[in-house]
């Protein structure tokens, strides 16, 4: 009886180890899934009240090149995706179905292409004046 004792208690010790090794793999999961949150929201925060505007463009586009000199000749932040060139942009415009650029997105509001009226309507309900856009 007394030889088992060694051999259990080493089973024992293995269970431990095993469990304690699977539980802090999710735990480091959790920790990596929590800062990637925080990663977007941090993107996403909105900027003195107002919603952050996304734009998804590509360096060869005219329209892309006008909407973001609109935006800084106004003084509004931006944040720019390439589509081409940035994995934000990459995946971003891979997992929708867009067929044309500029996107820009100002909260849940998606604006698909070139429209300066729609634009200006979008910014405006966000909280921010731009002028120029209108080509």
């Amino acid at each position: 009886m007394t030889n088992r004792l060694p051999y259990t208690f080493i089973a024992l010790i293995a269970v431990l180890l095993v469990g304690g090794w699977q539980w802090w793999q999710k735990h480091q999961q959790s920790i990596r899934e929590d800062a990637q949150y925080a990663g977007f929201v941090k993107a996403n925060q909105s900027v003195k009240g107002r919603e952050v505007i996304h734009l998804y463009t590509a360096a060869w586009c005219g329209y892309c090149k006008h909407l973001k000199e609109s935006l800084d000749n106004s003084g509004v932040p931006y944040l720019d995706h390439d589509v081409e060139t940035s994995k934000e942009g990459k995946d971003f415009f891979g997992s929708h179905k867009f067929i044309g650029i500029p996107v820009t997105v100002v909260g849940r509001e998606t604006v698909e292409g070139y429209d300066a009226d729609q634009l200006g309507s979008v910014f405006e309900k966000a909280g921010y004046k731009v002028g120029g856009l209108q080509m």
